[in-house]
């Protein structure tokens, strides 16, 4: 691979990221200031037919599935010199992003354009029990989807934590950083979740946007800052 070419994939990698963040971005503002908030299982299933809610459900699942590009660019840098934990770390990433796209397909496609339009077809909150029985129980198979998701995603960061740590100067630690303090989010978010620990729960929810936006942040800086140097 030549330097050229090679800048150019880091380069890129950070562009999908910052579009994540982006994305991230626009998620959060939606969600403070245009998507009302849901009291119970009606009110979140119509909330589903909103454009906007649309439109972030289809912009998240493609930001995510650009998370292909990054992990592995990253993946492909440790190889040489790491194969197993690139492996693990590329595996990791996988699934991840598969579990995220089985997640967000079925809560898009099915959810929100199937049963959110036959609960308001058949007159709104309270008309068509059936529907909310189904949507009830697949909020709690997402729930435990969830547990793996994460899990995937933390044995990722770890692994390219070992790796960046290989690497010398202040750029990688940068990186080394934000994949110690995504497996540390996650940890904390799956002890909140499925640990019982109440007092990790705002990582899930009040902290969540301003973690995923240093993390994310730091890793386009990183891969920008590679991306300069290959070509230099």
């Amino acid at each position: 691979m030549t330097d050229a070419l090679e800048s150019r994939h880091y380069r890129l990698s950070a562009y999908c990221i910052l579009f994540f963040v982006a994305v991230q971005t626009f998620q959060e503002l939606g969600s403070r200031f245009w998507i009302p908030e849901a009291q119970g299982p009606e009110q979140e299933l119509l909330v589903y037919l909103l454009t906007i809610d649309r439109v972030r459900a289809l912009l998240v699942l493609l930001s995510i599935i650009l998370l292909v590009v990054p992990y592995t660019v990253i993946a492909v840098r440790y190889a040489g010199r790491l194969p197993v934990v690139a492996i693990i770390g590329f595996t990791g990433m996988l699934g991840f992003v598969g579990f995220e796209i089985l997640h967000r397909s079925v809560d898009y496609f099915v959810v929100g354009r199937q049963w959110a339009t036959a609960l308001e077809a058949s007159g709104g909150a309270g008309s068509n029990p059936a529907i909310l029985a189904q949507y009830v129980l697949w909020s709690g198979f997402a729930r435990g989807l969830y547990f793996p998701l994460m899990l995937s995603y933390m044995g990722c960061s770890i692994a390219f934590f070992y790796a960046t740590m290989r690497d010398k100067g202040m750029w990688a630690r940068l990186a080394s950083f934000a994949f110690a303090l995504n497996a540390l989010r996650l940890l904390a978010r799956m002890t909140s979740t499925y640990g019982g620990a109440t007092w990790l729960d705002p990582i899930n929810n009040t902290a969540y946007f301003p973690f995923v936006f240093v993390i994310n942040s730091l890793l386009a800086t990183w891969l920008f800052h590679l991306a300069g140097r290959t070509r230099e």
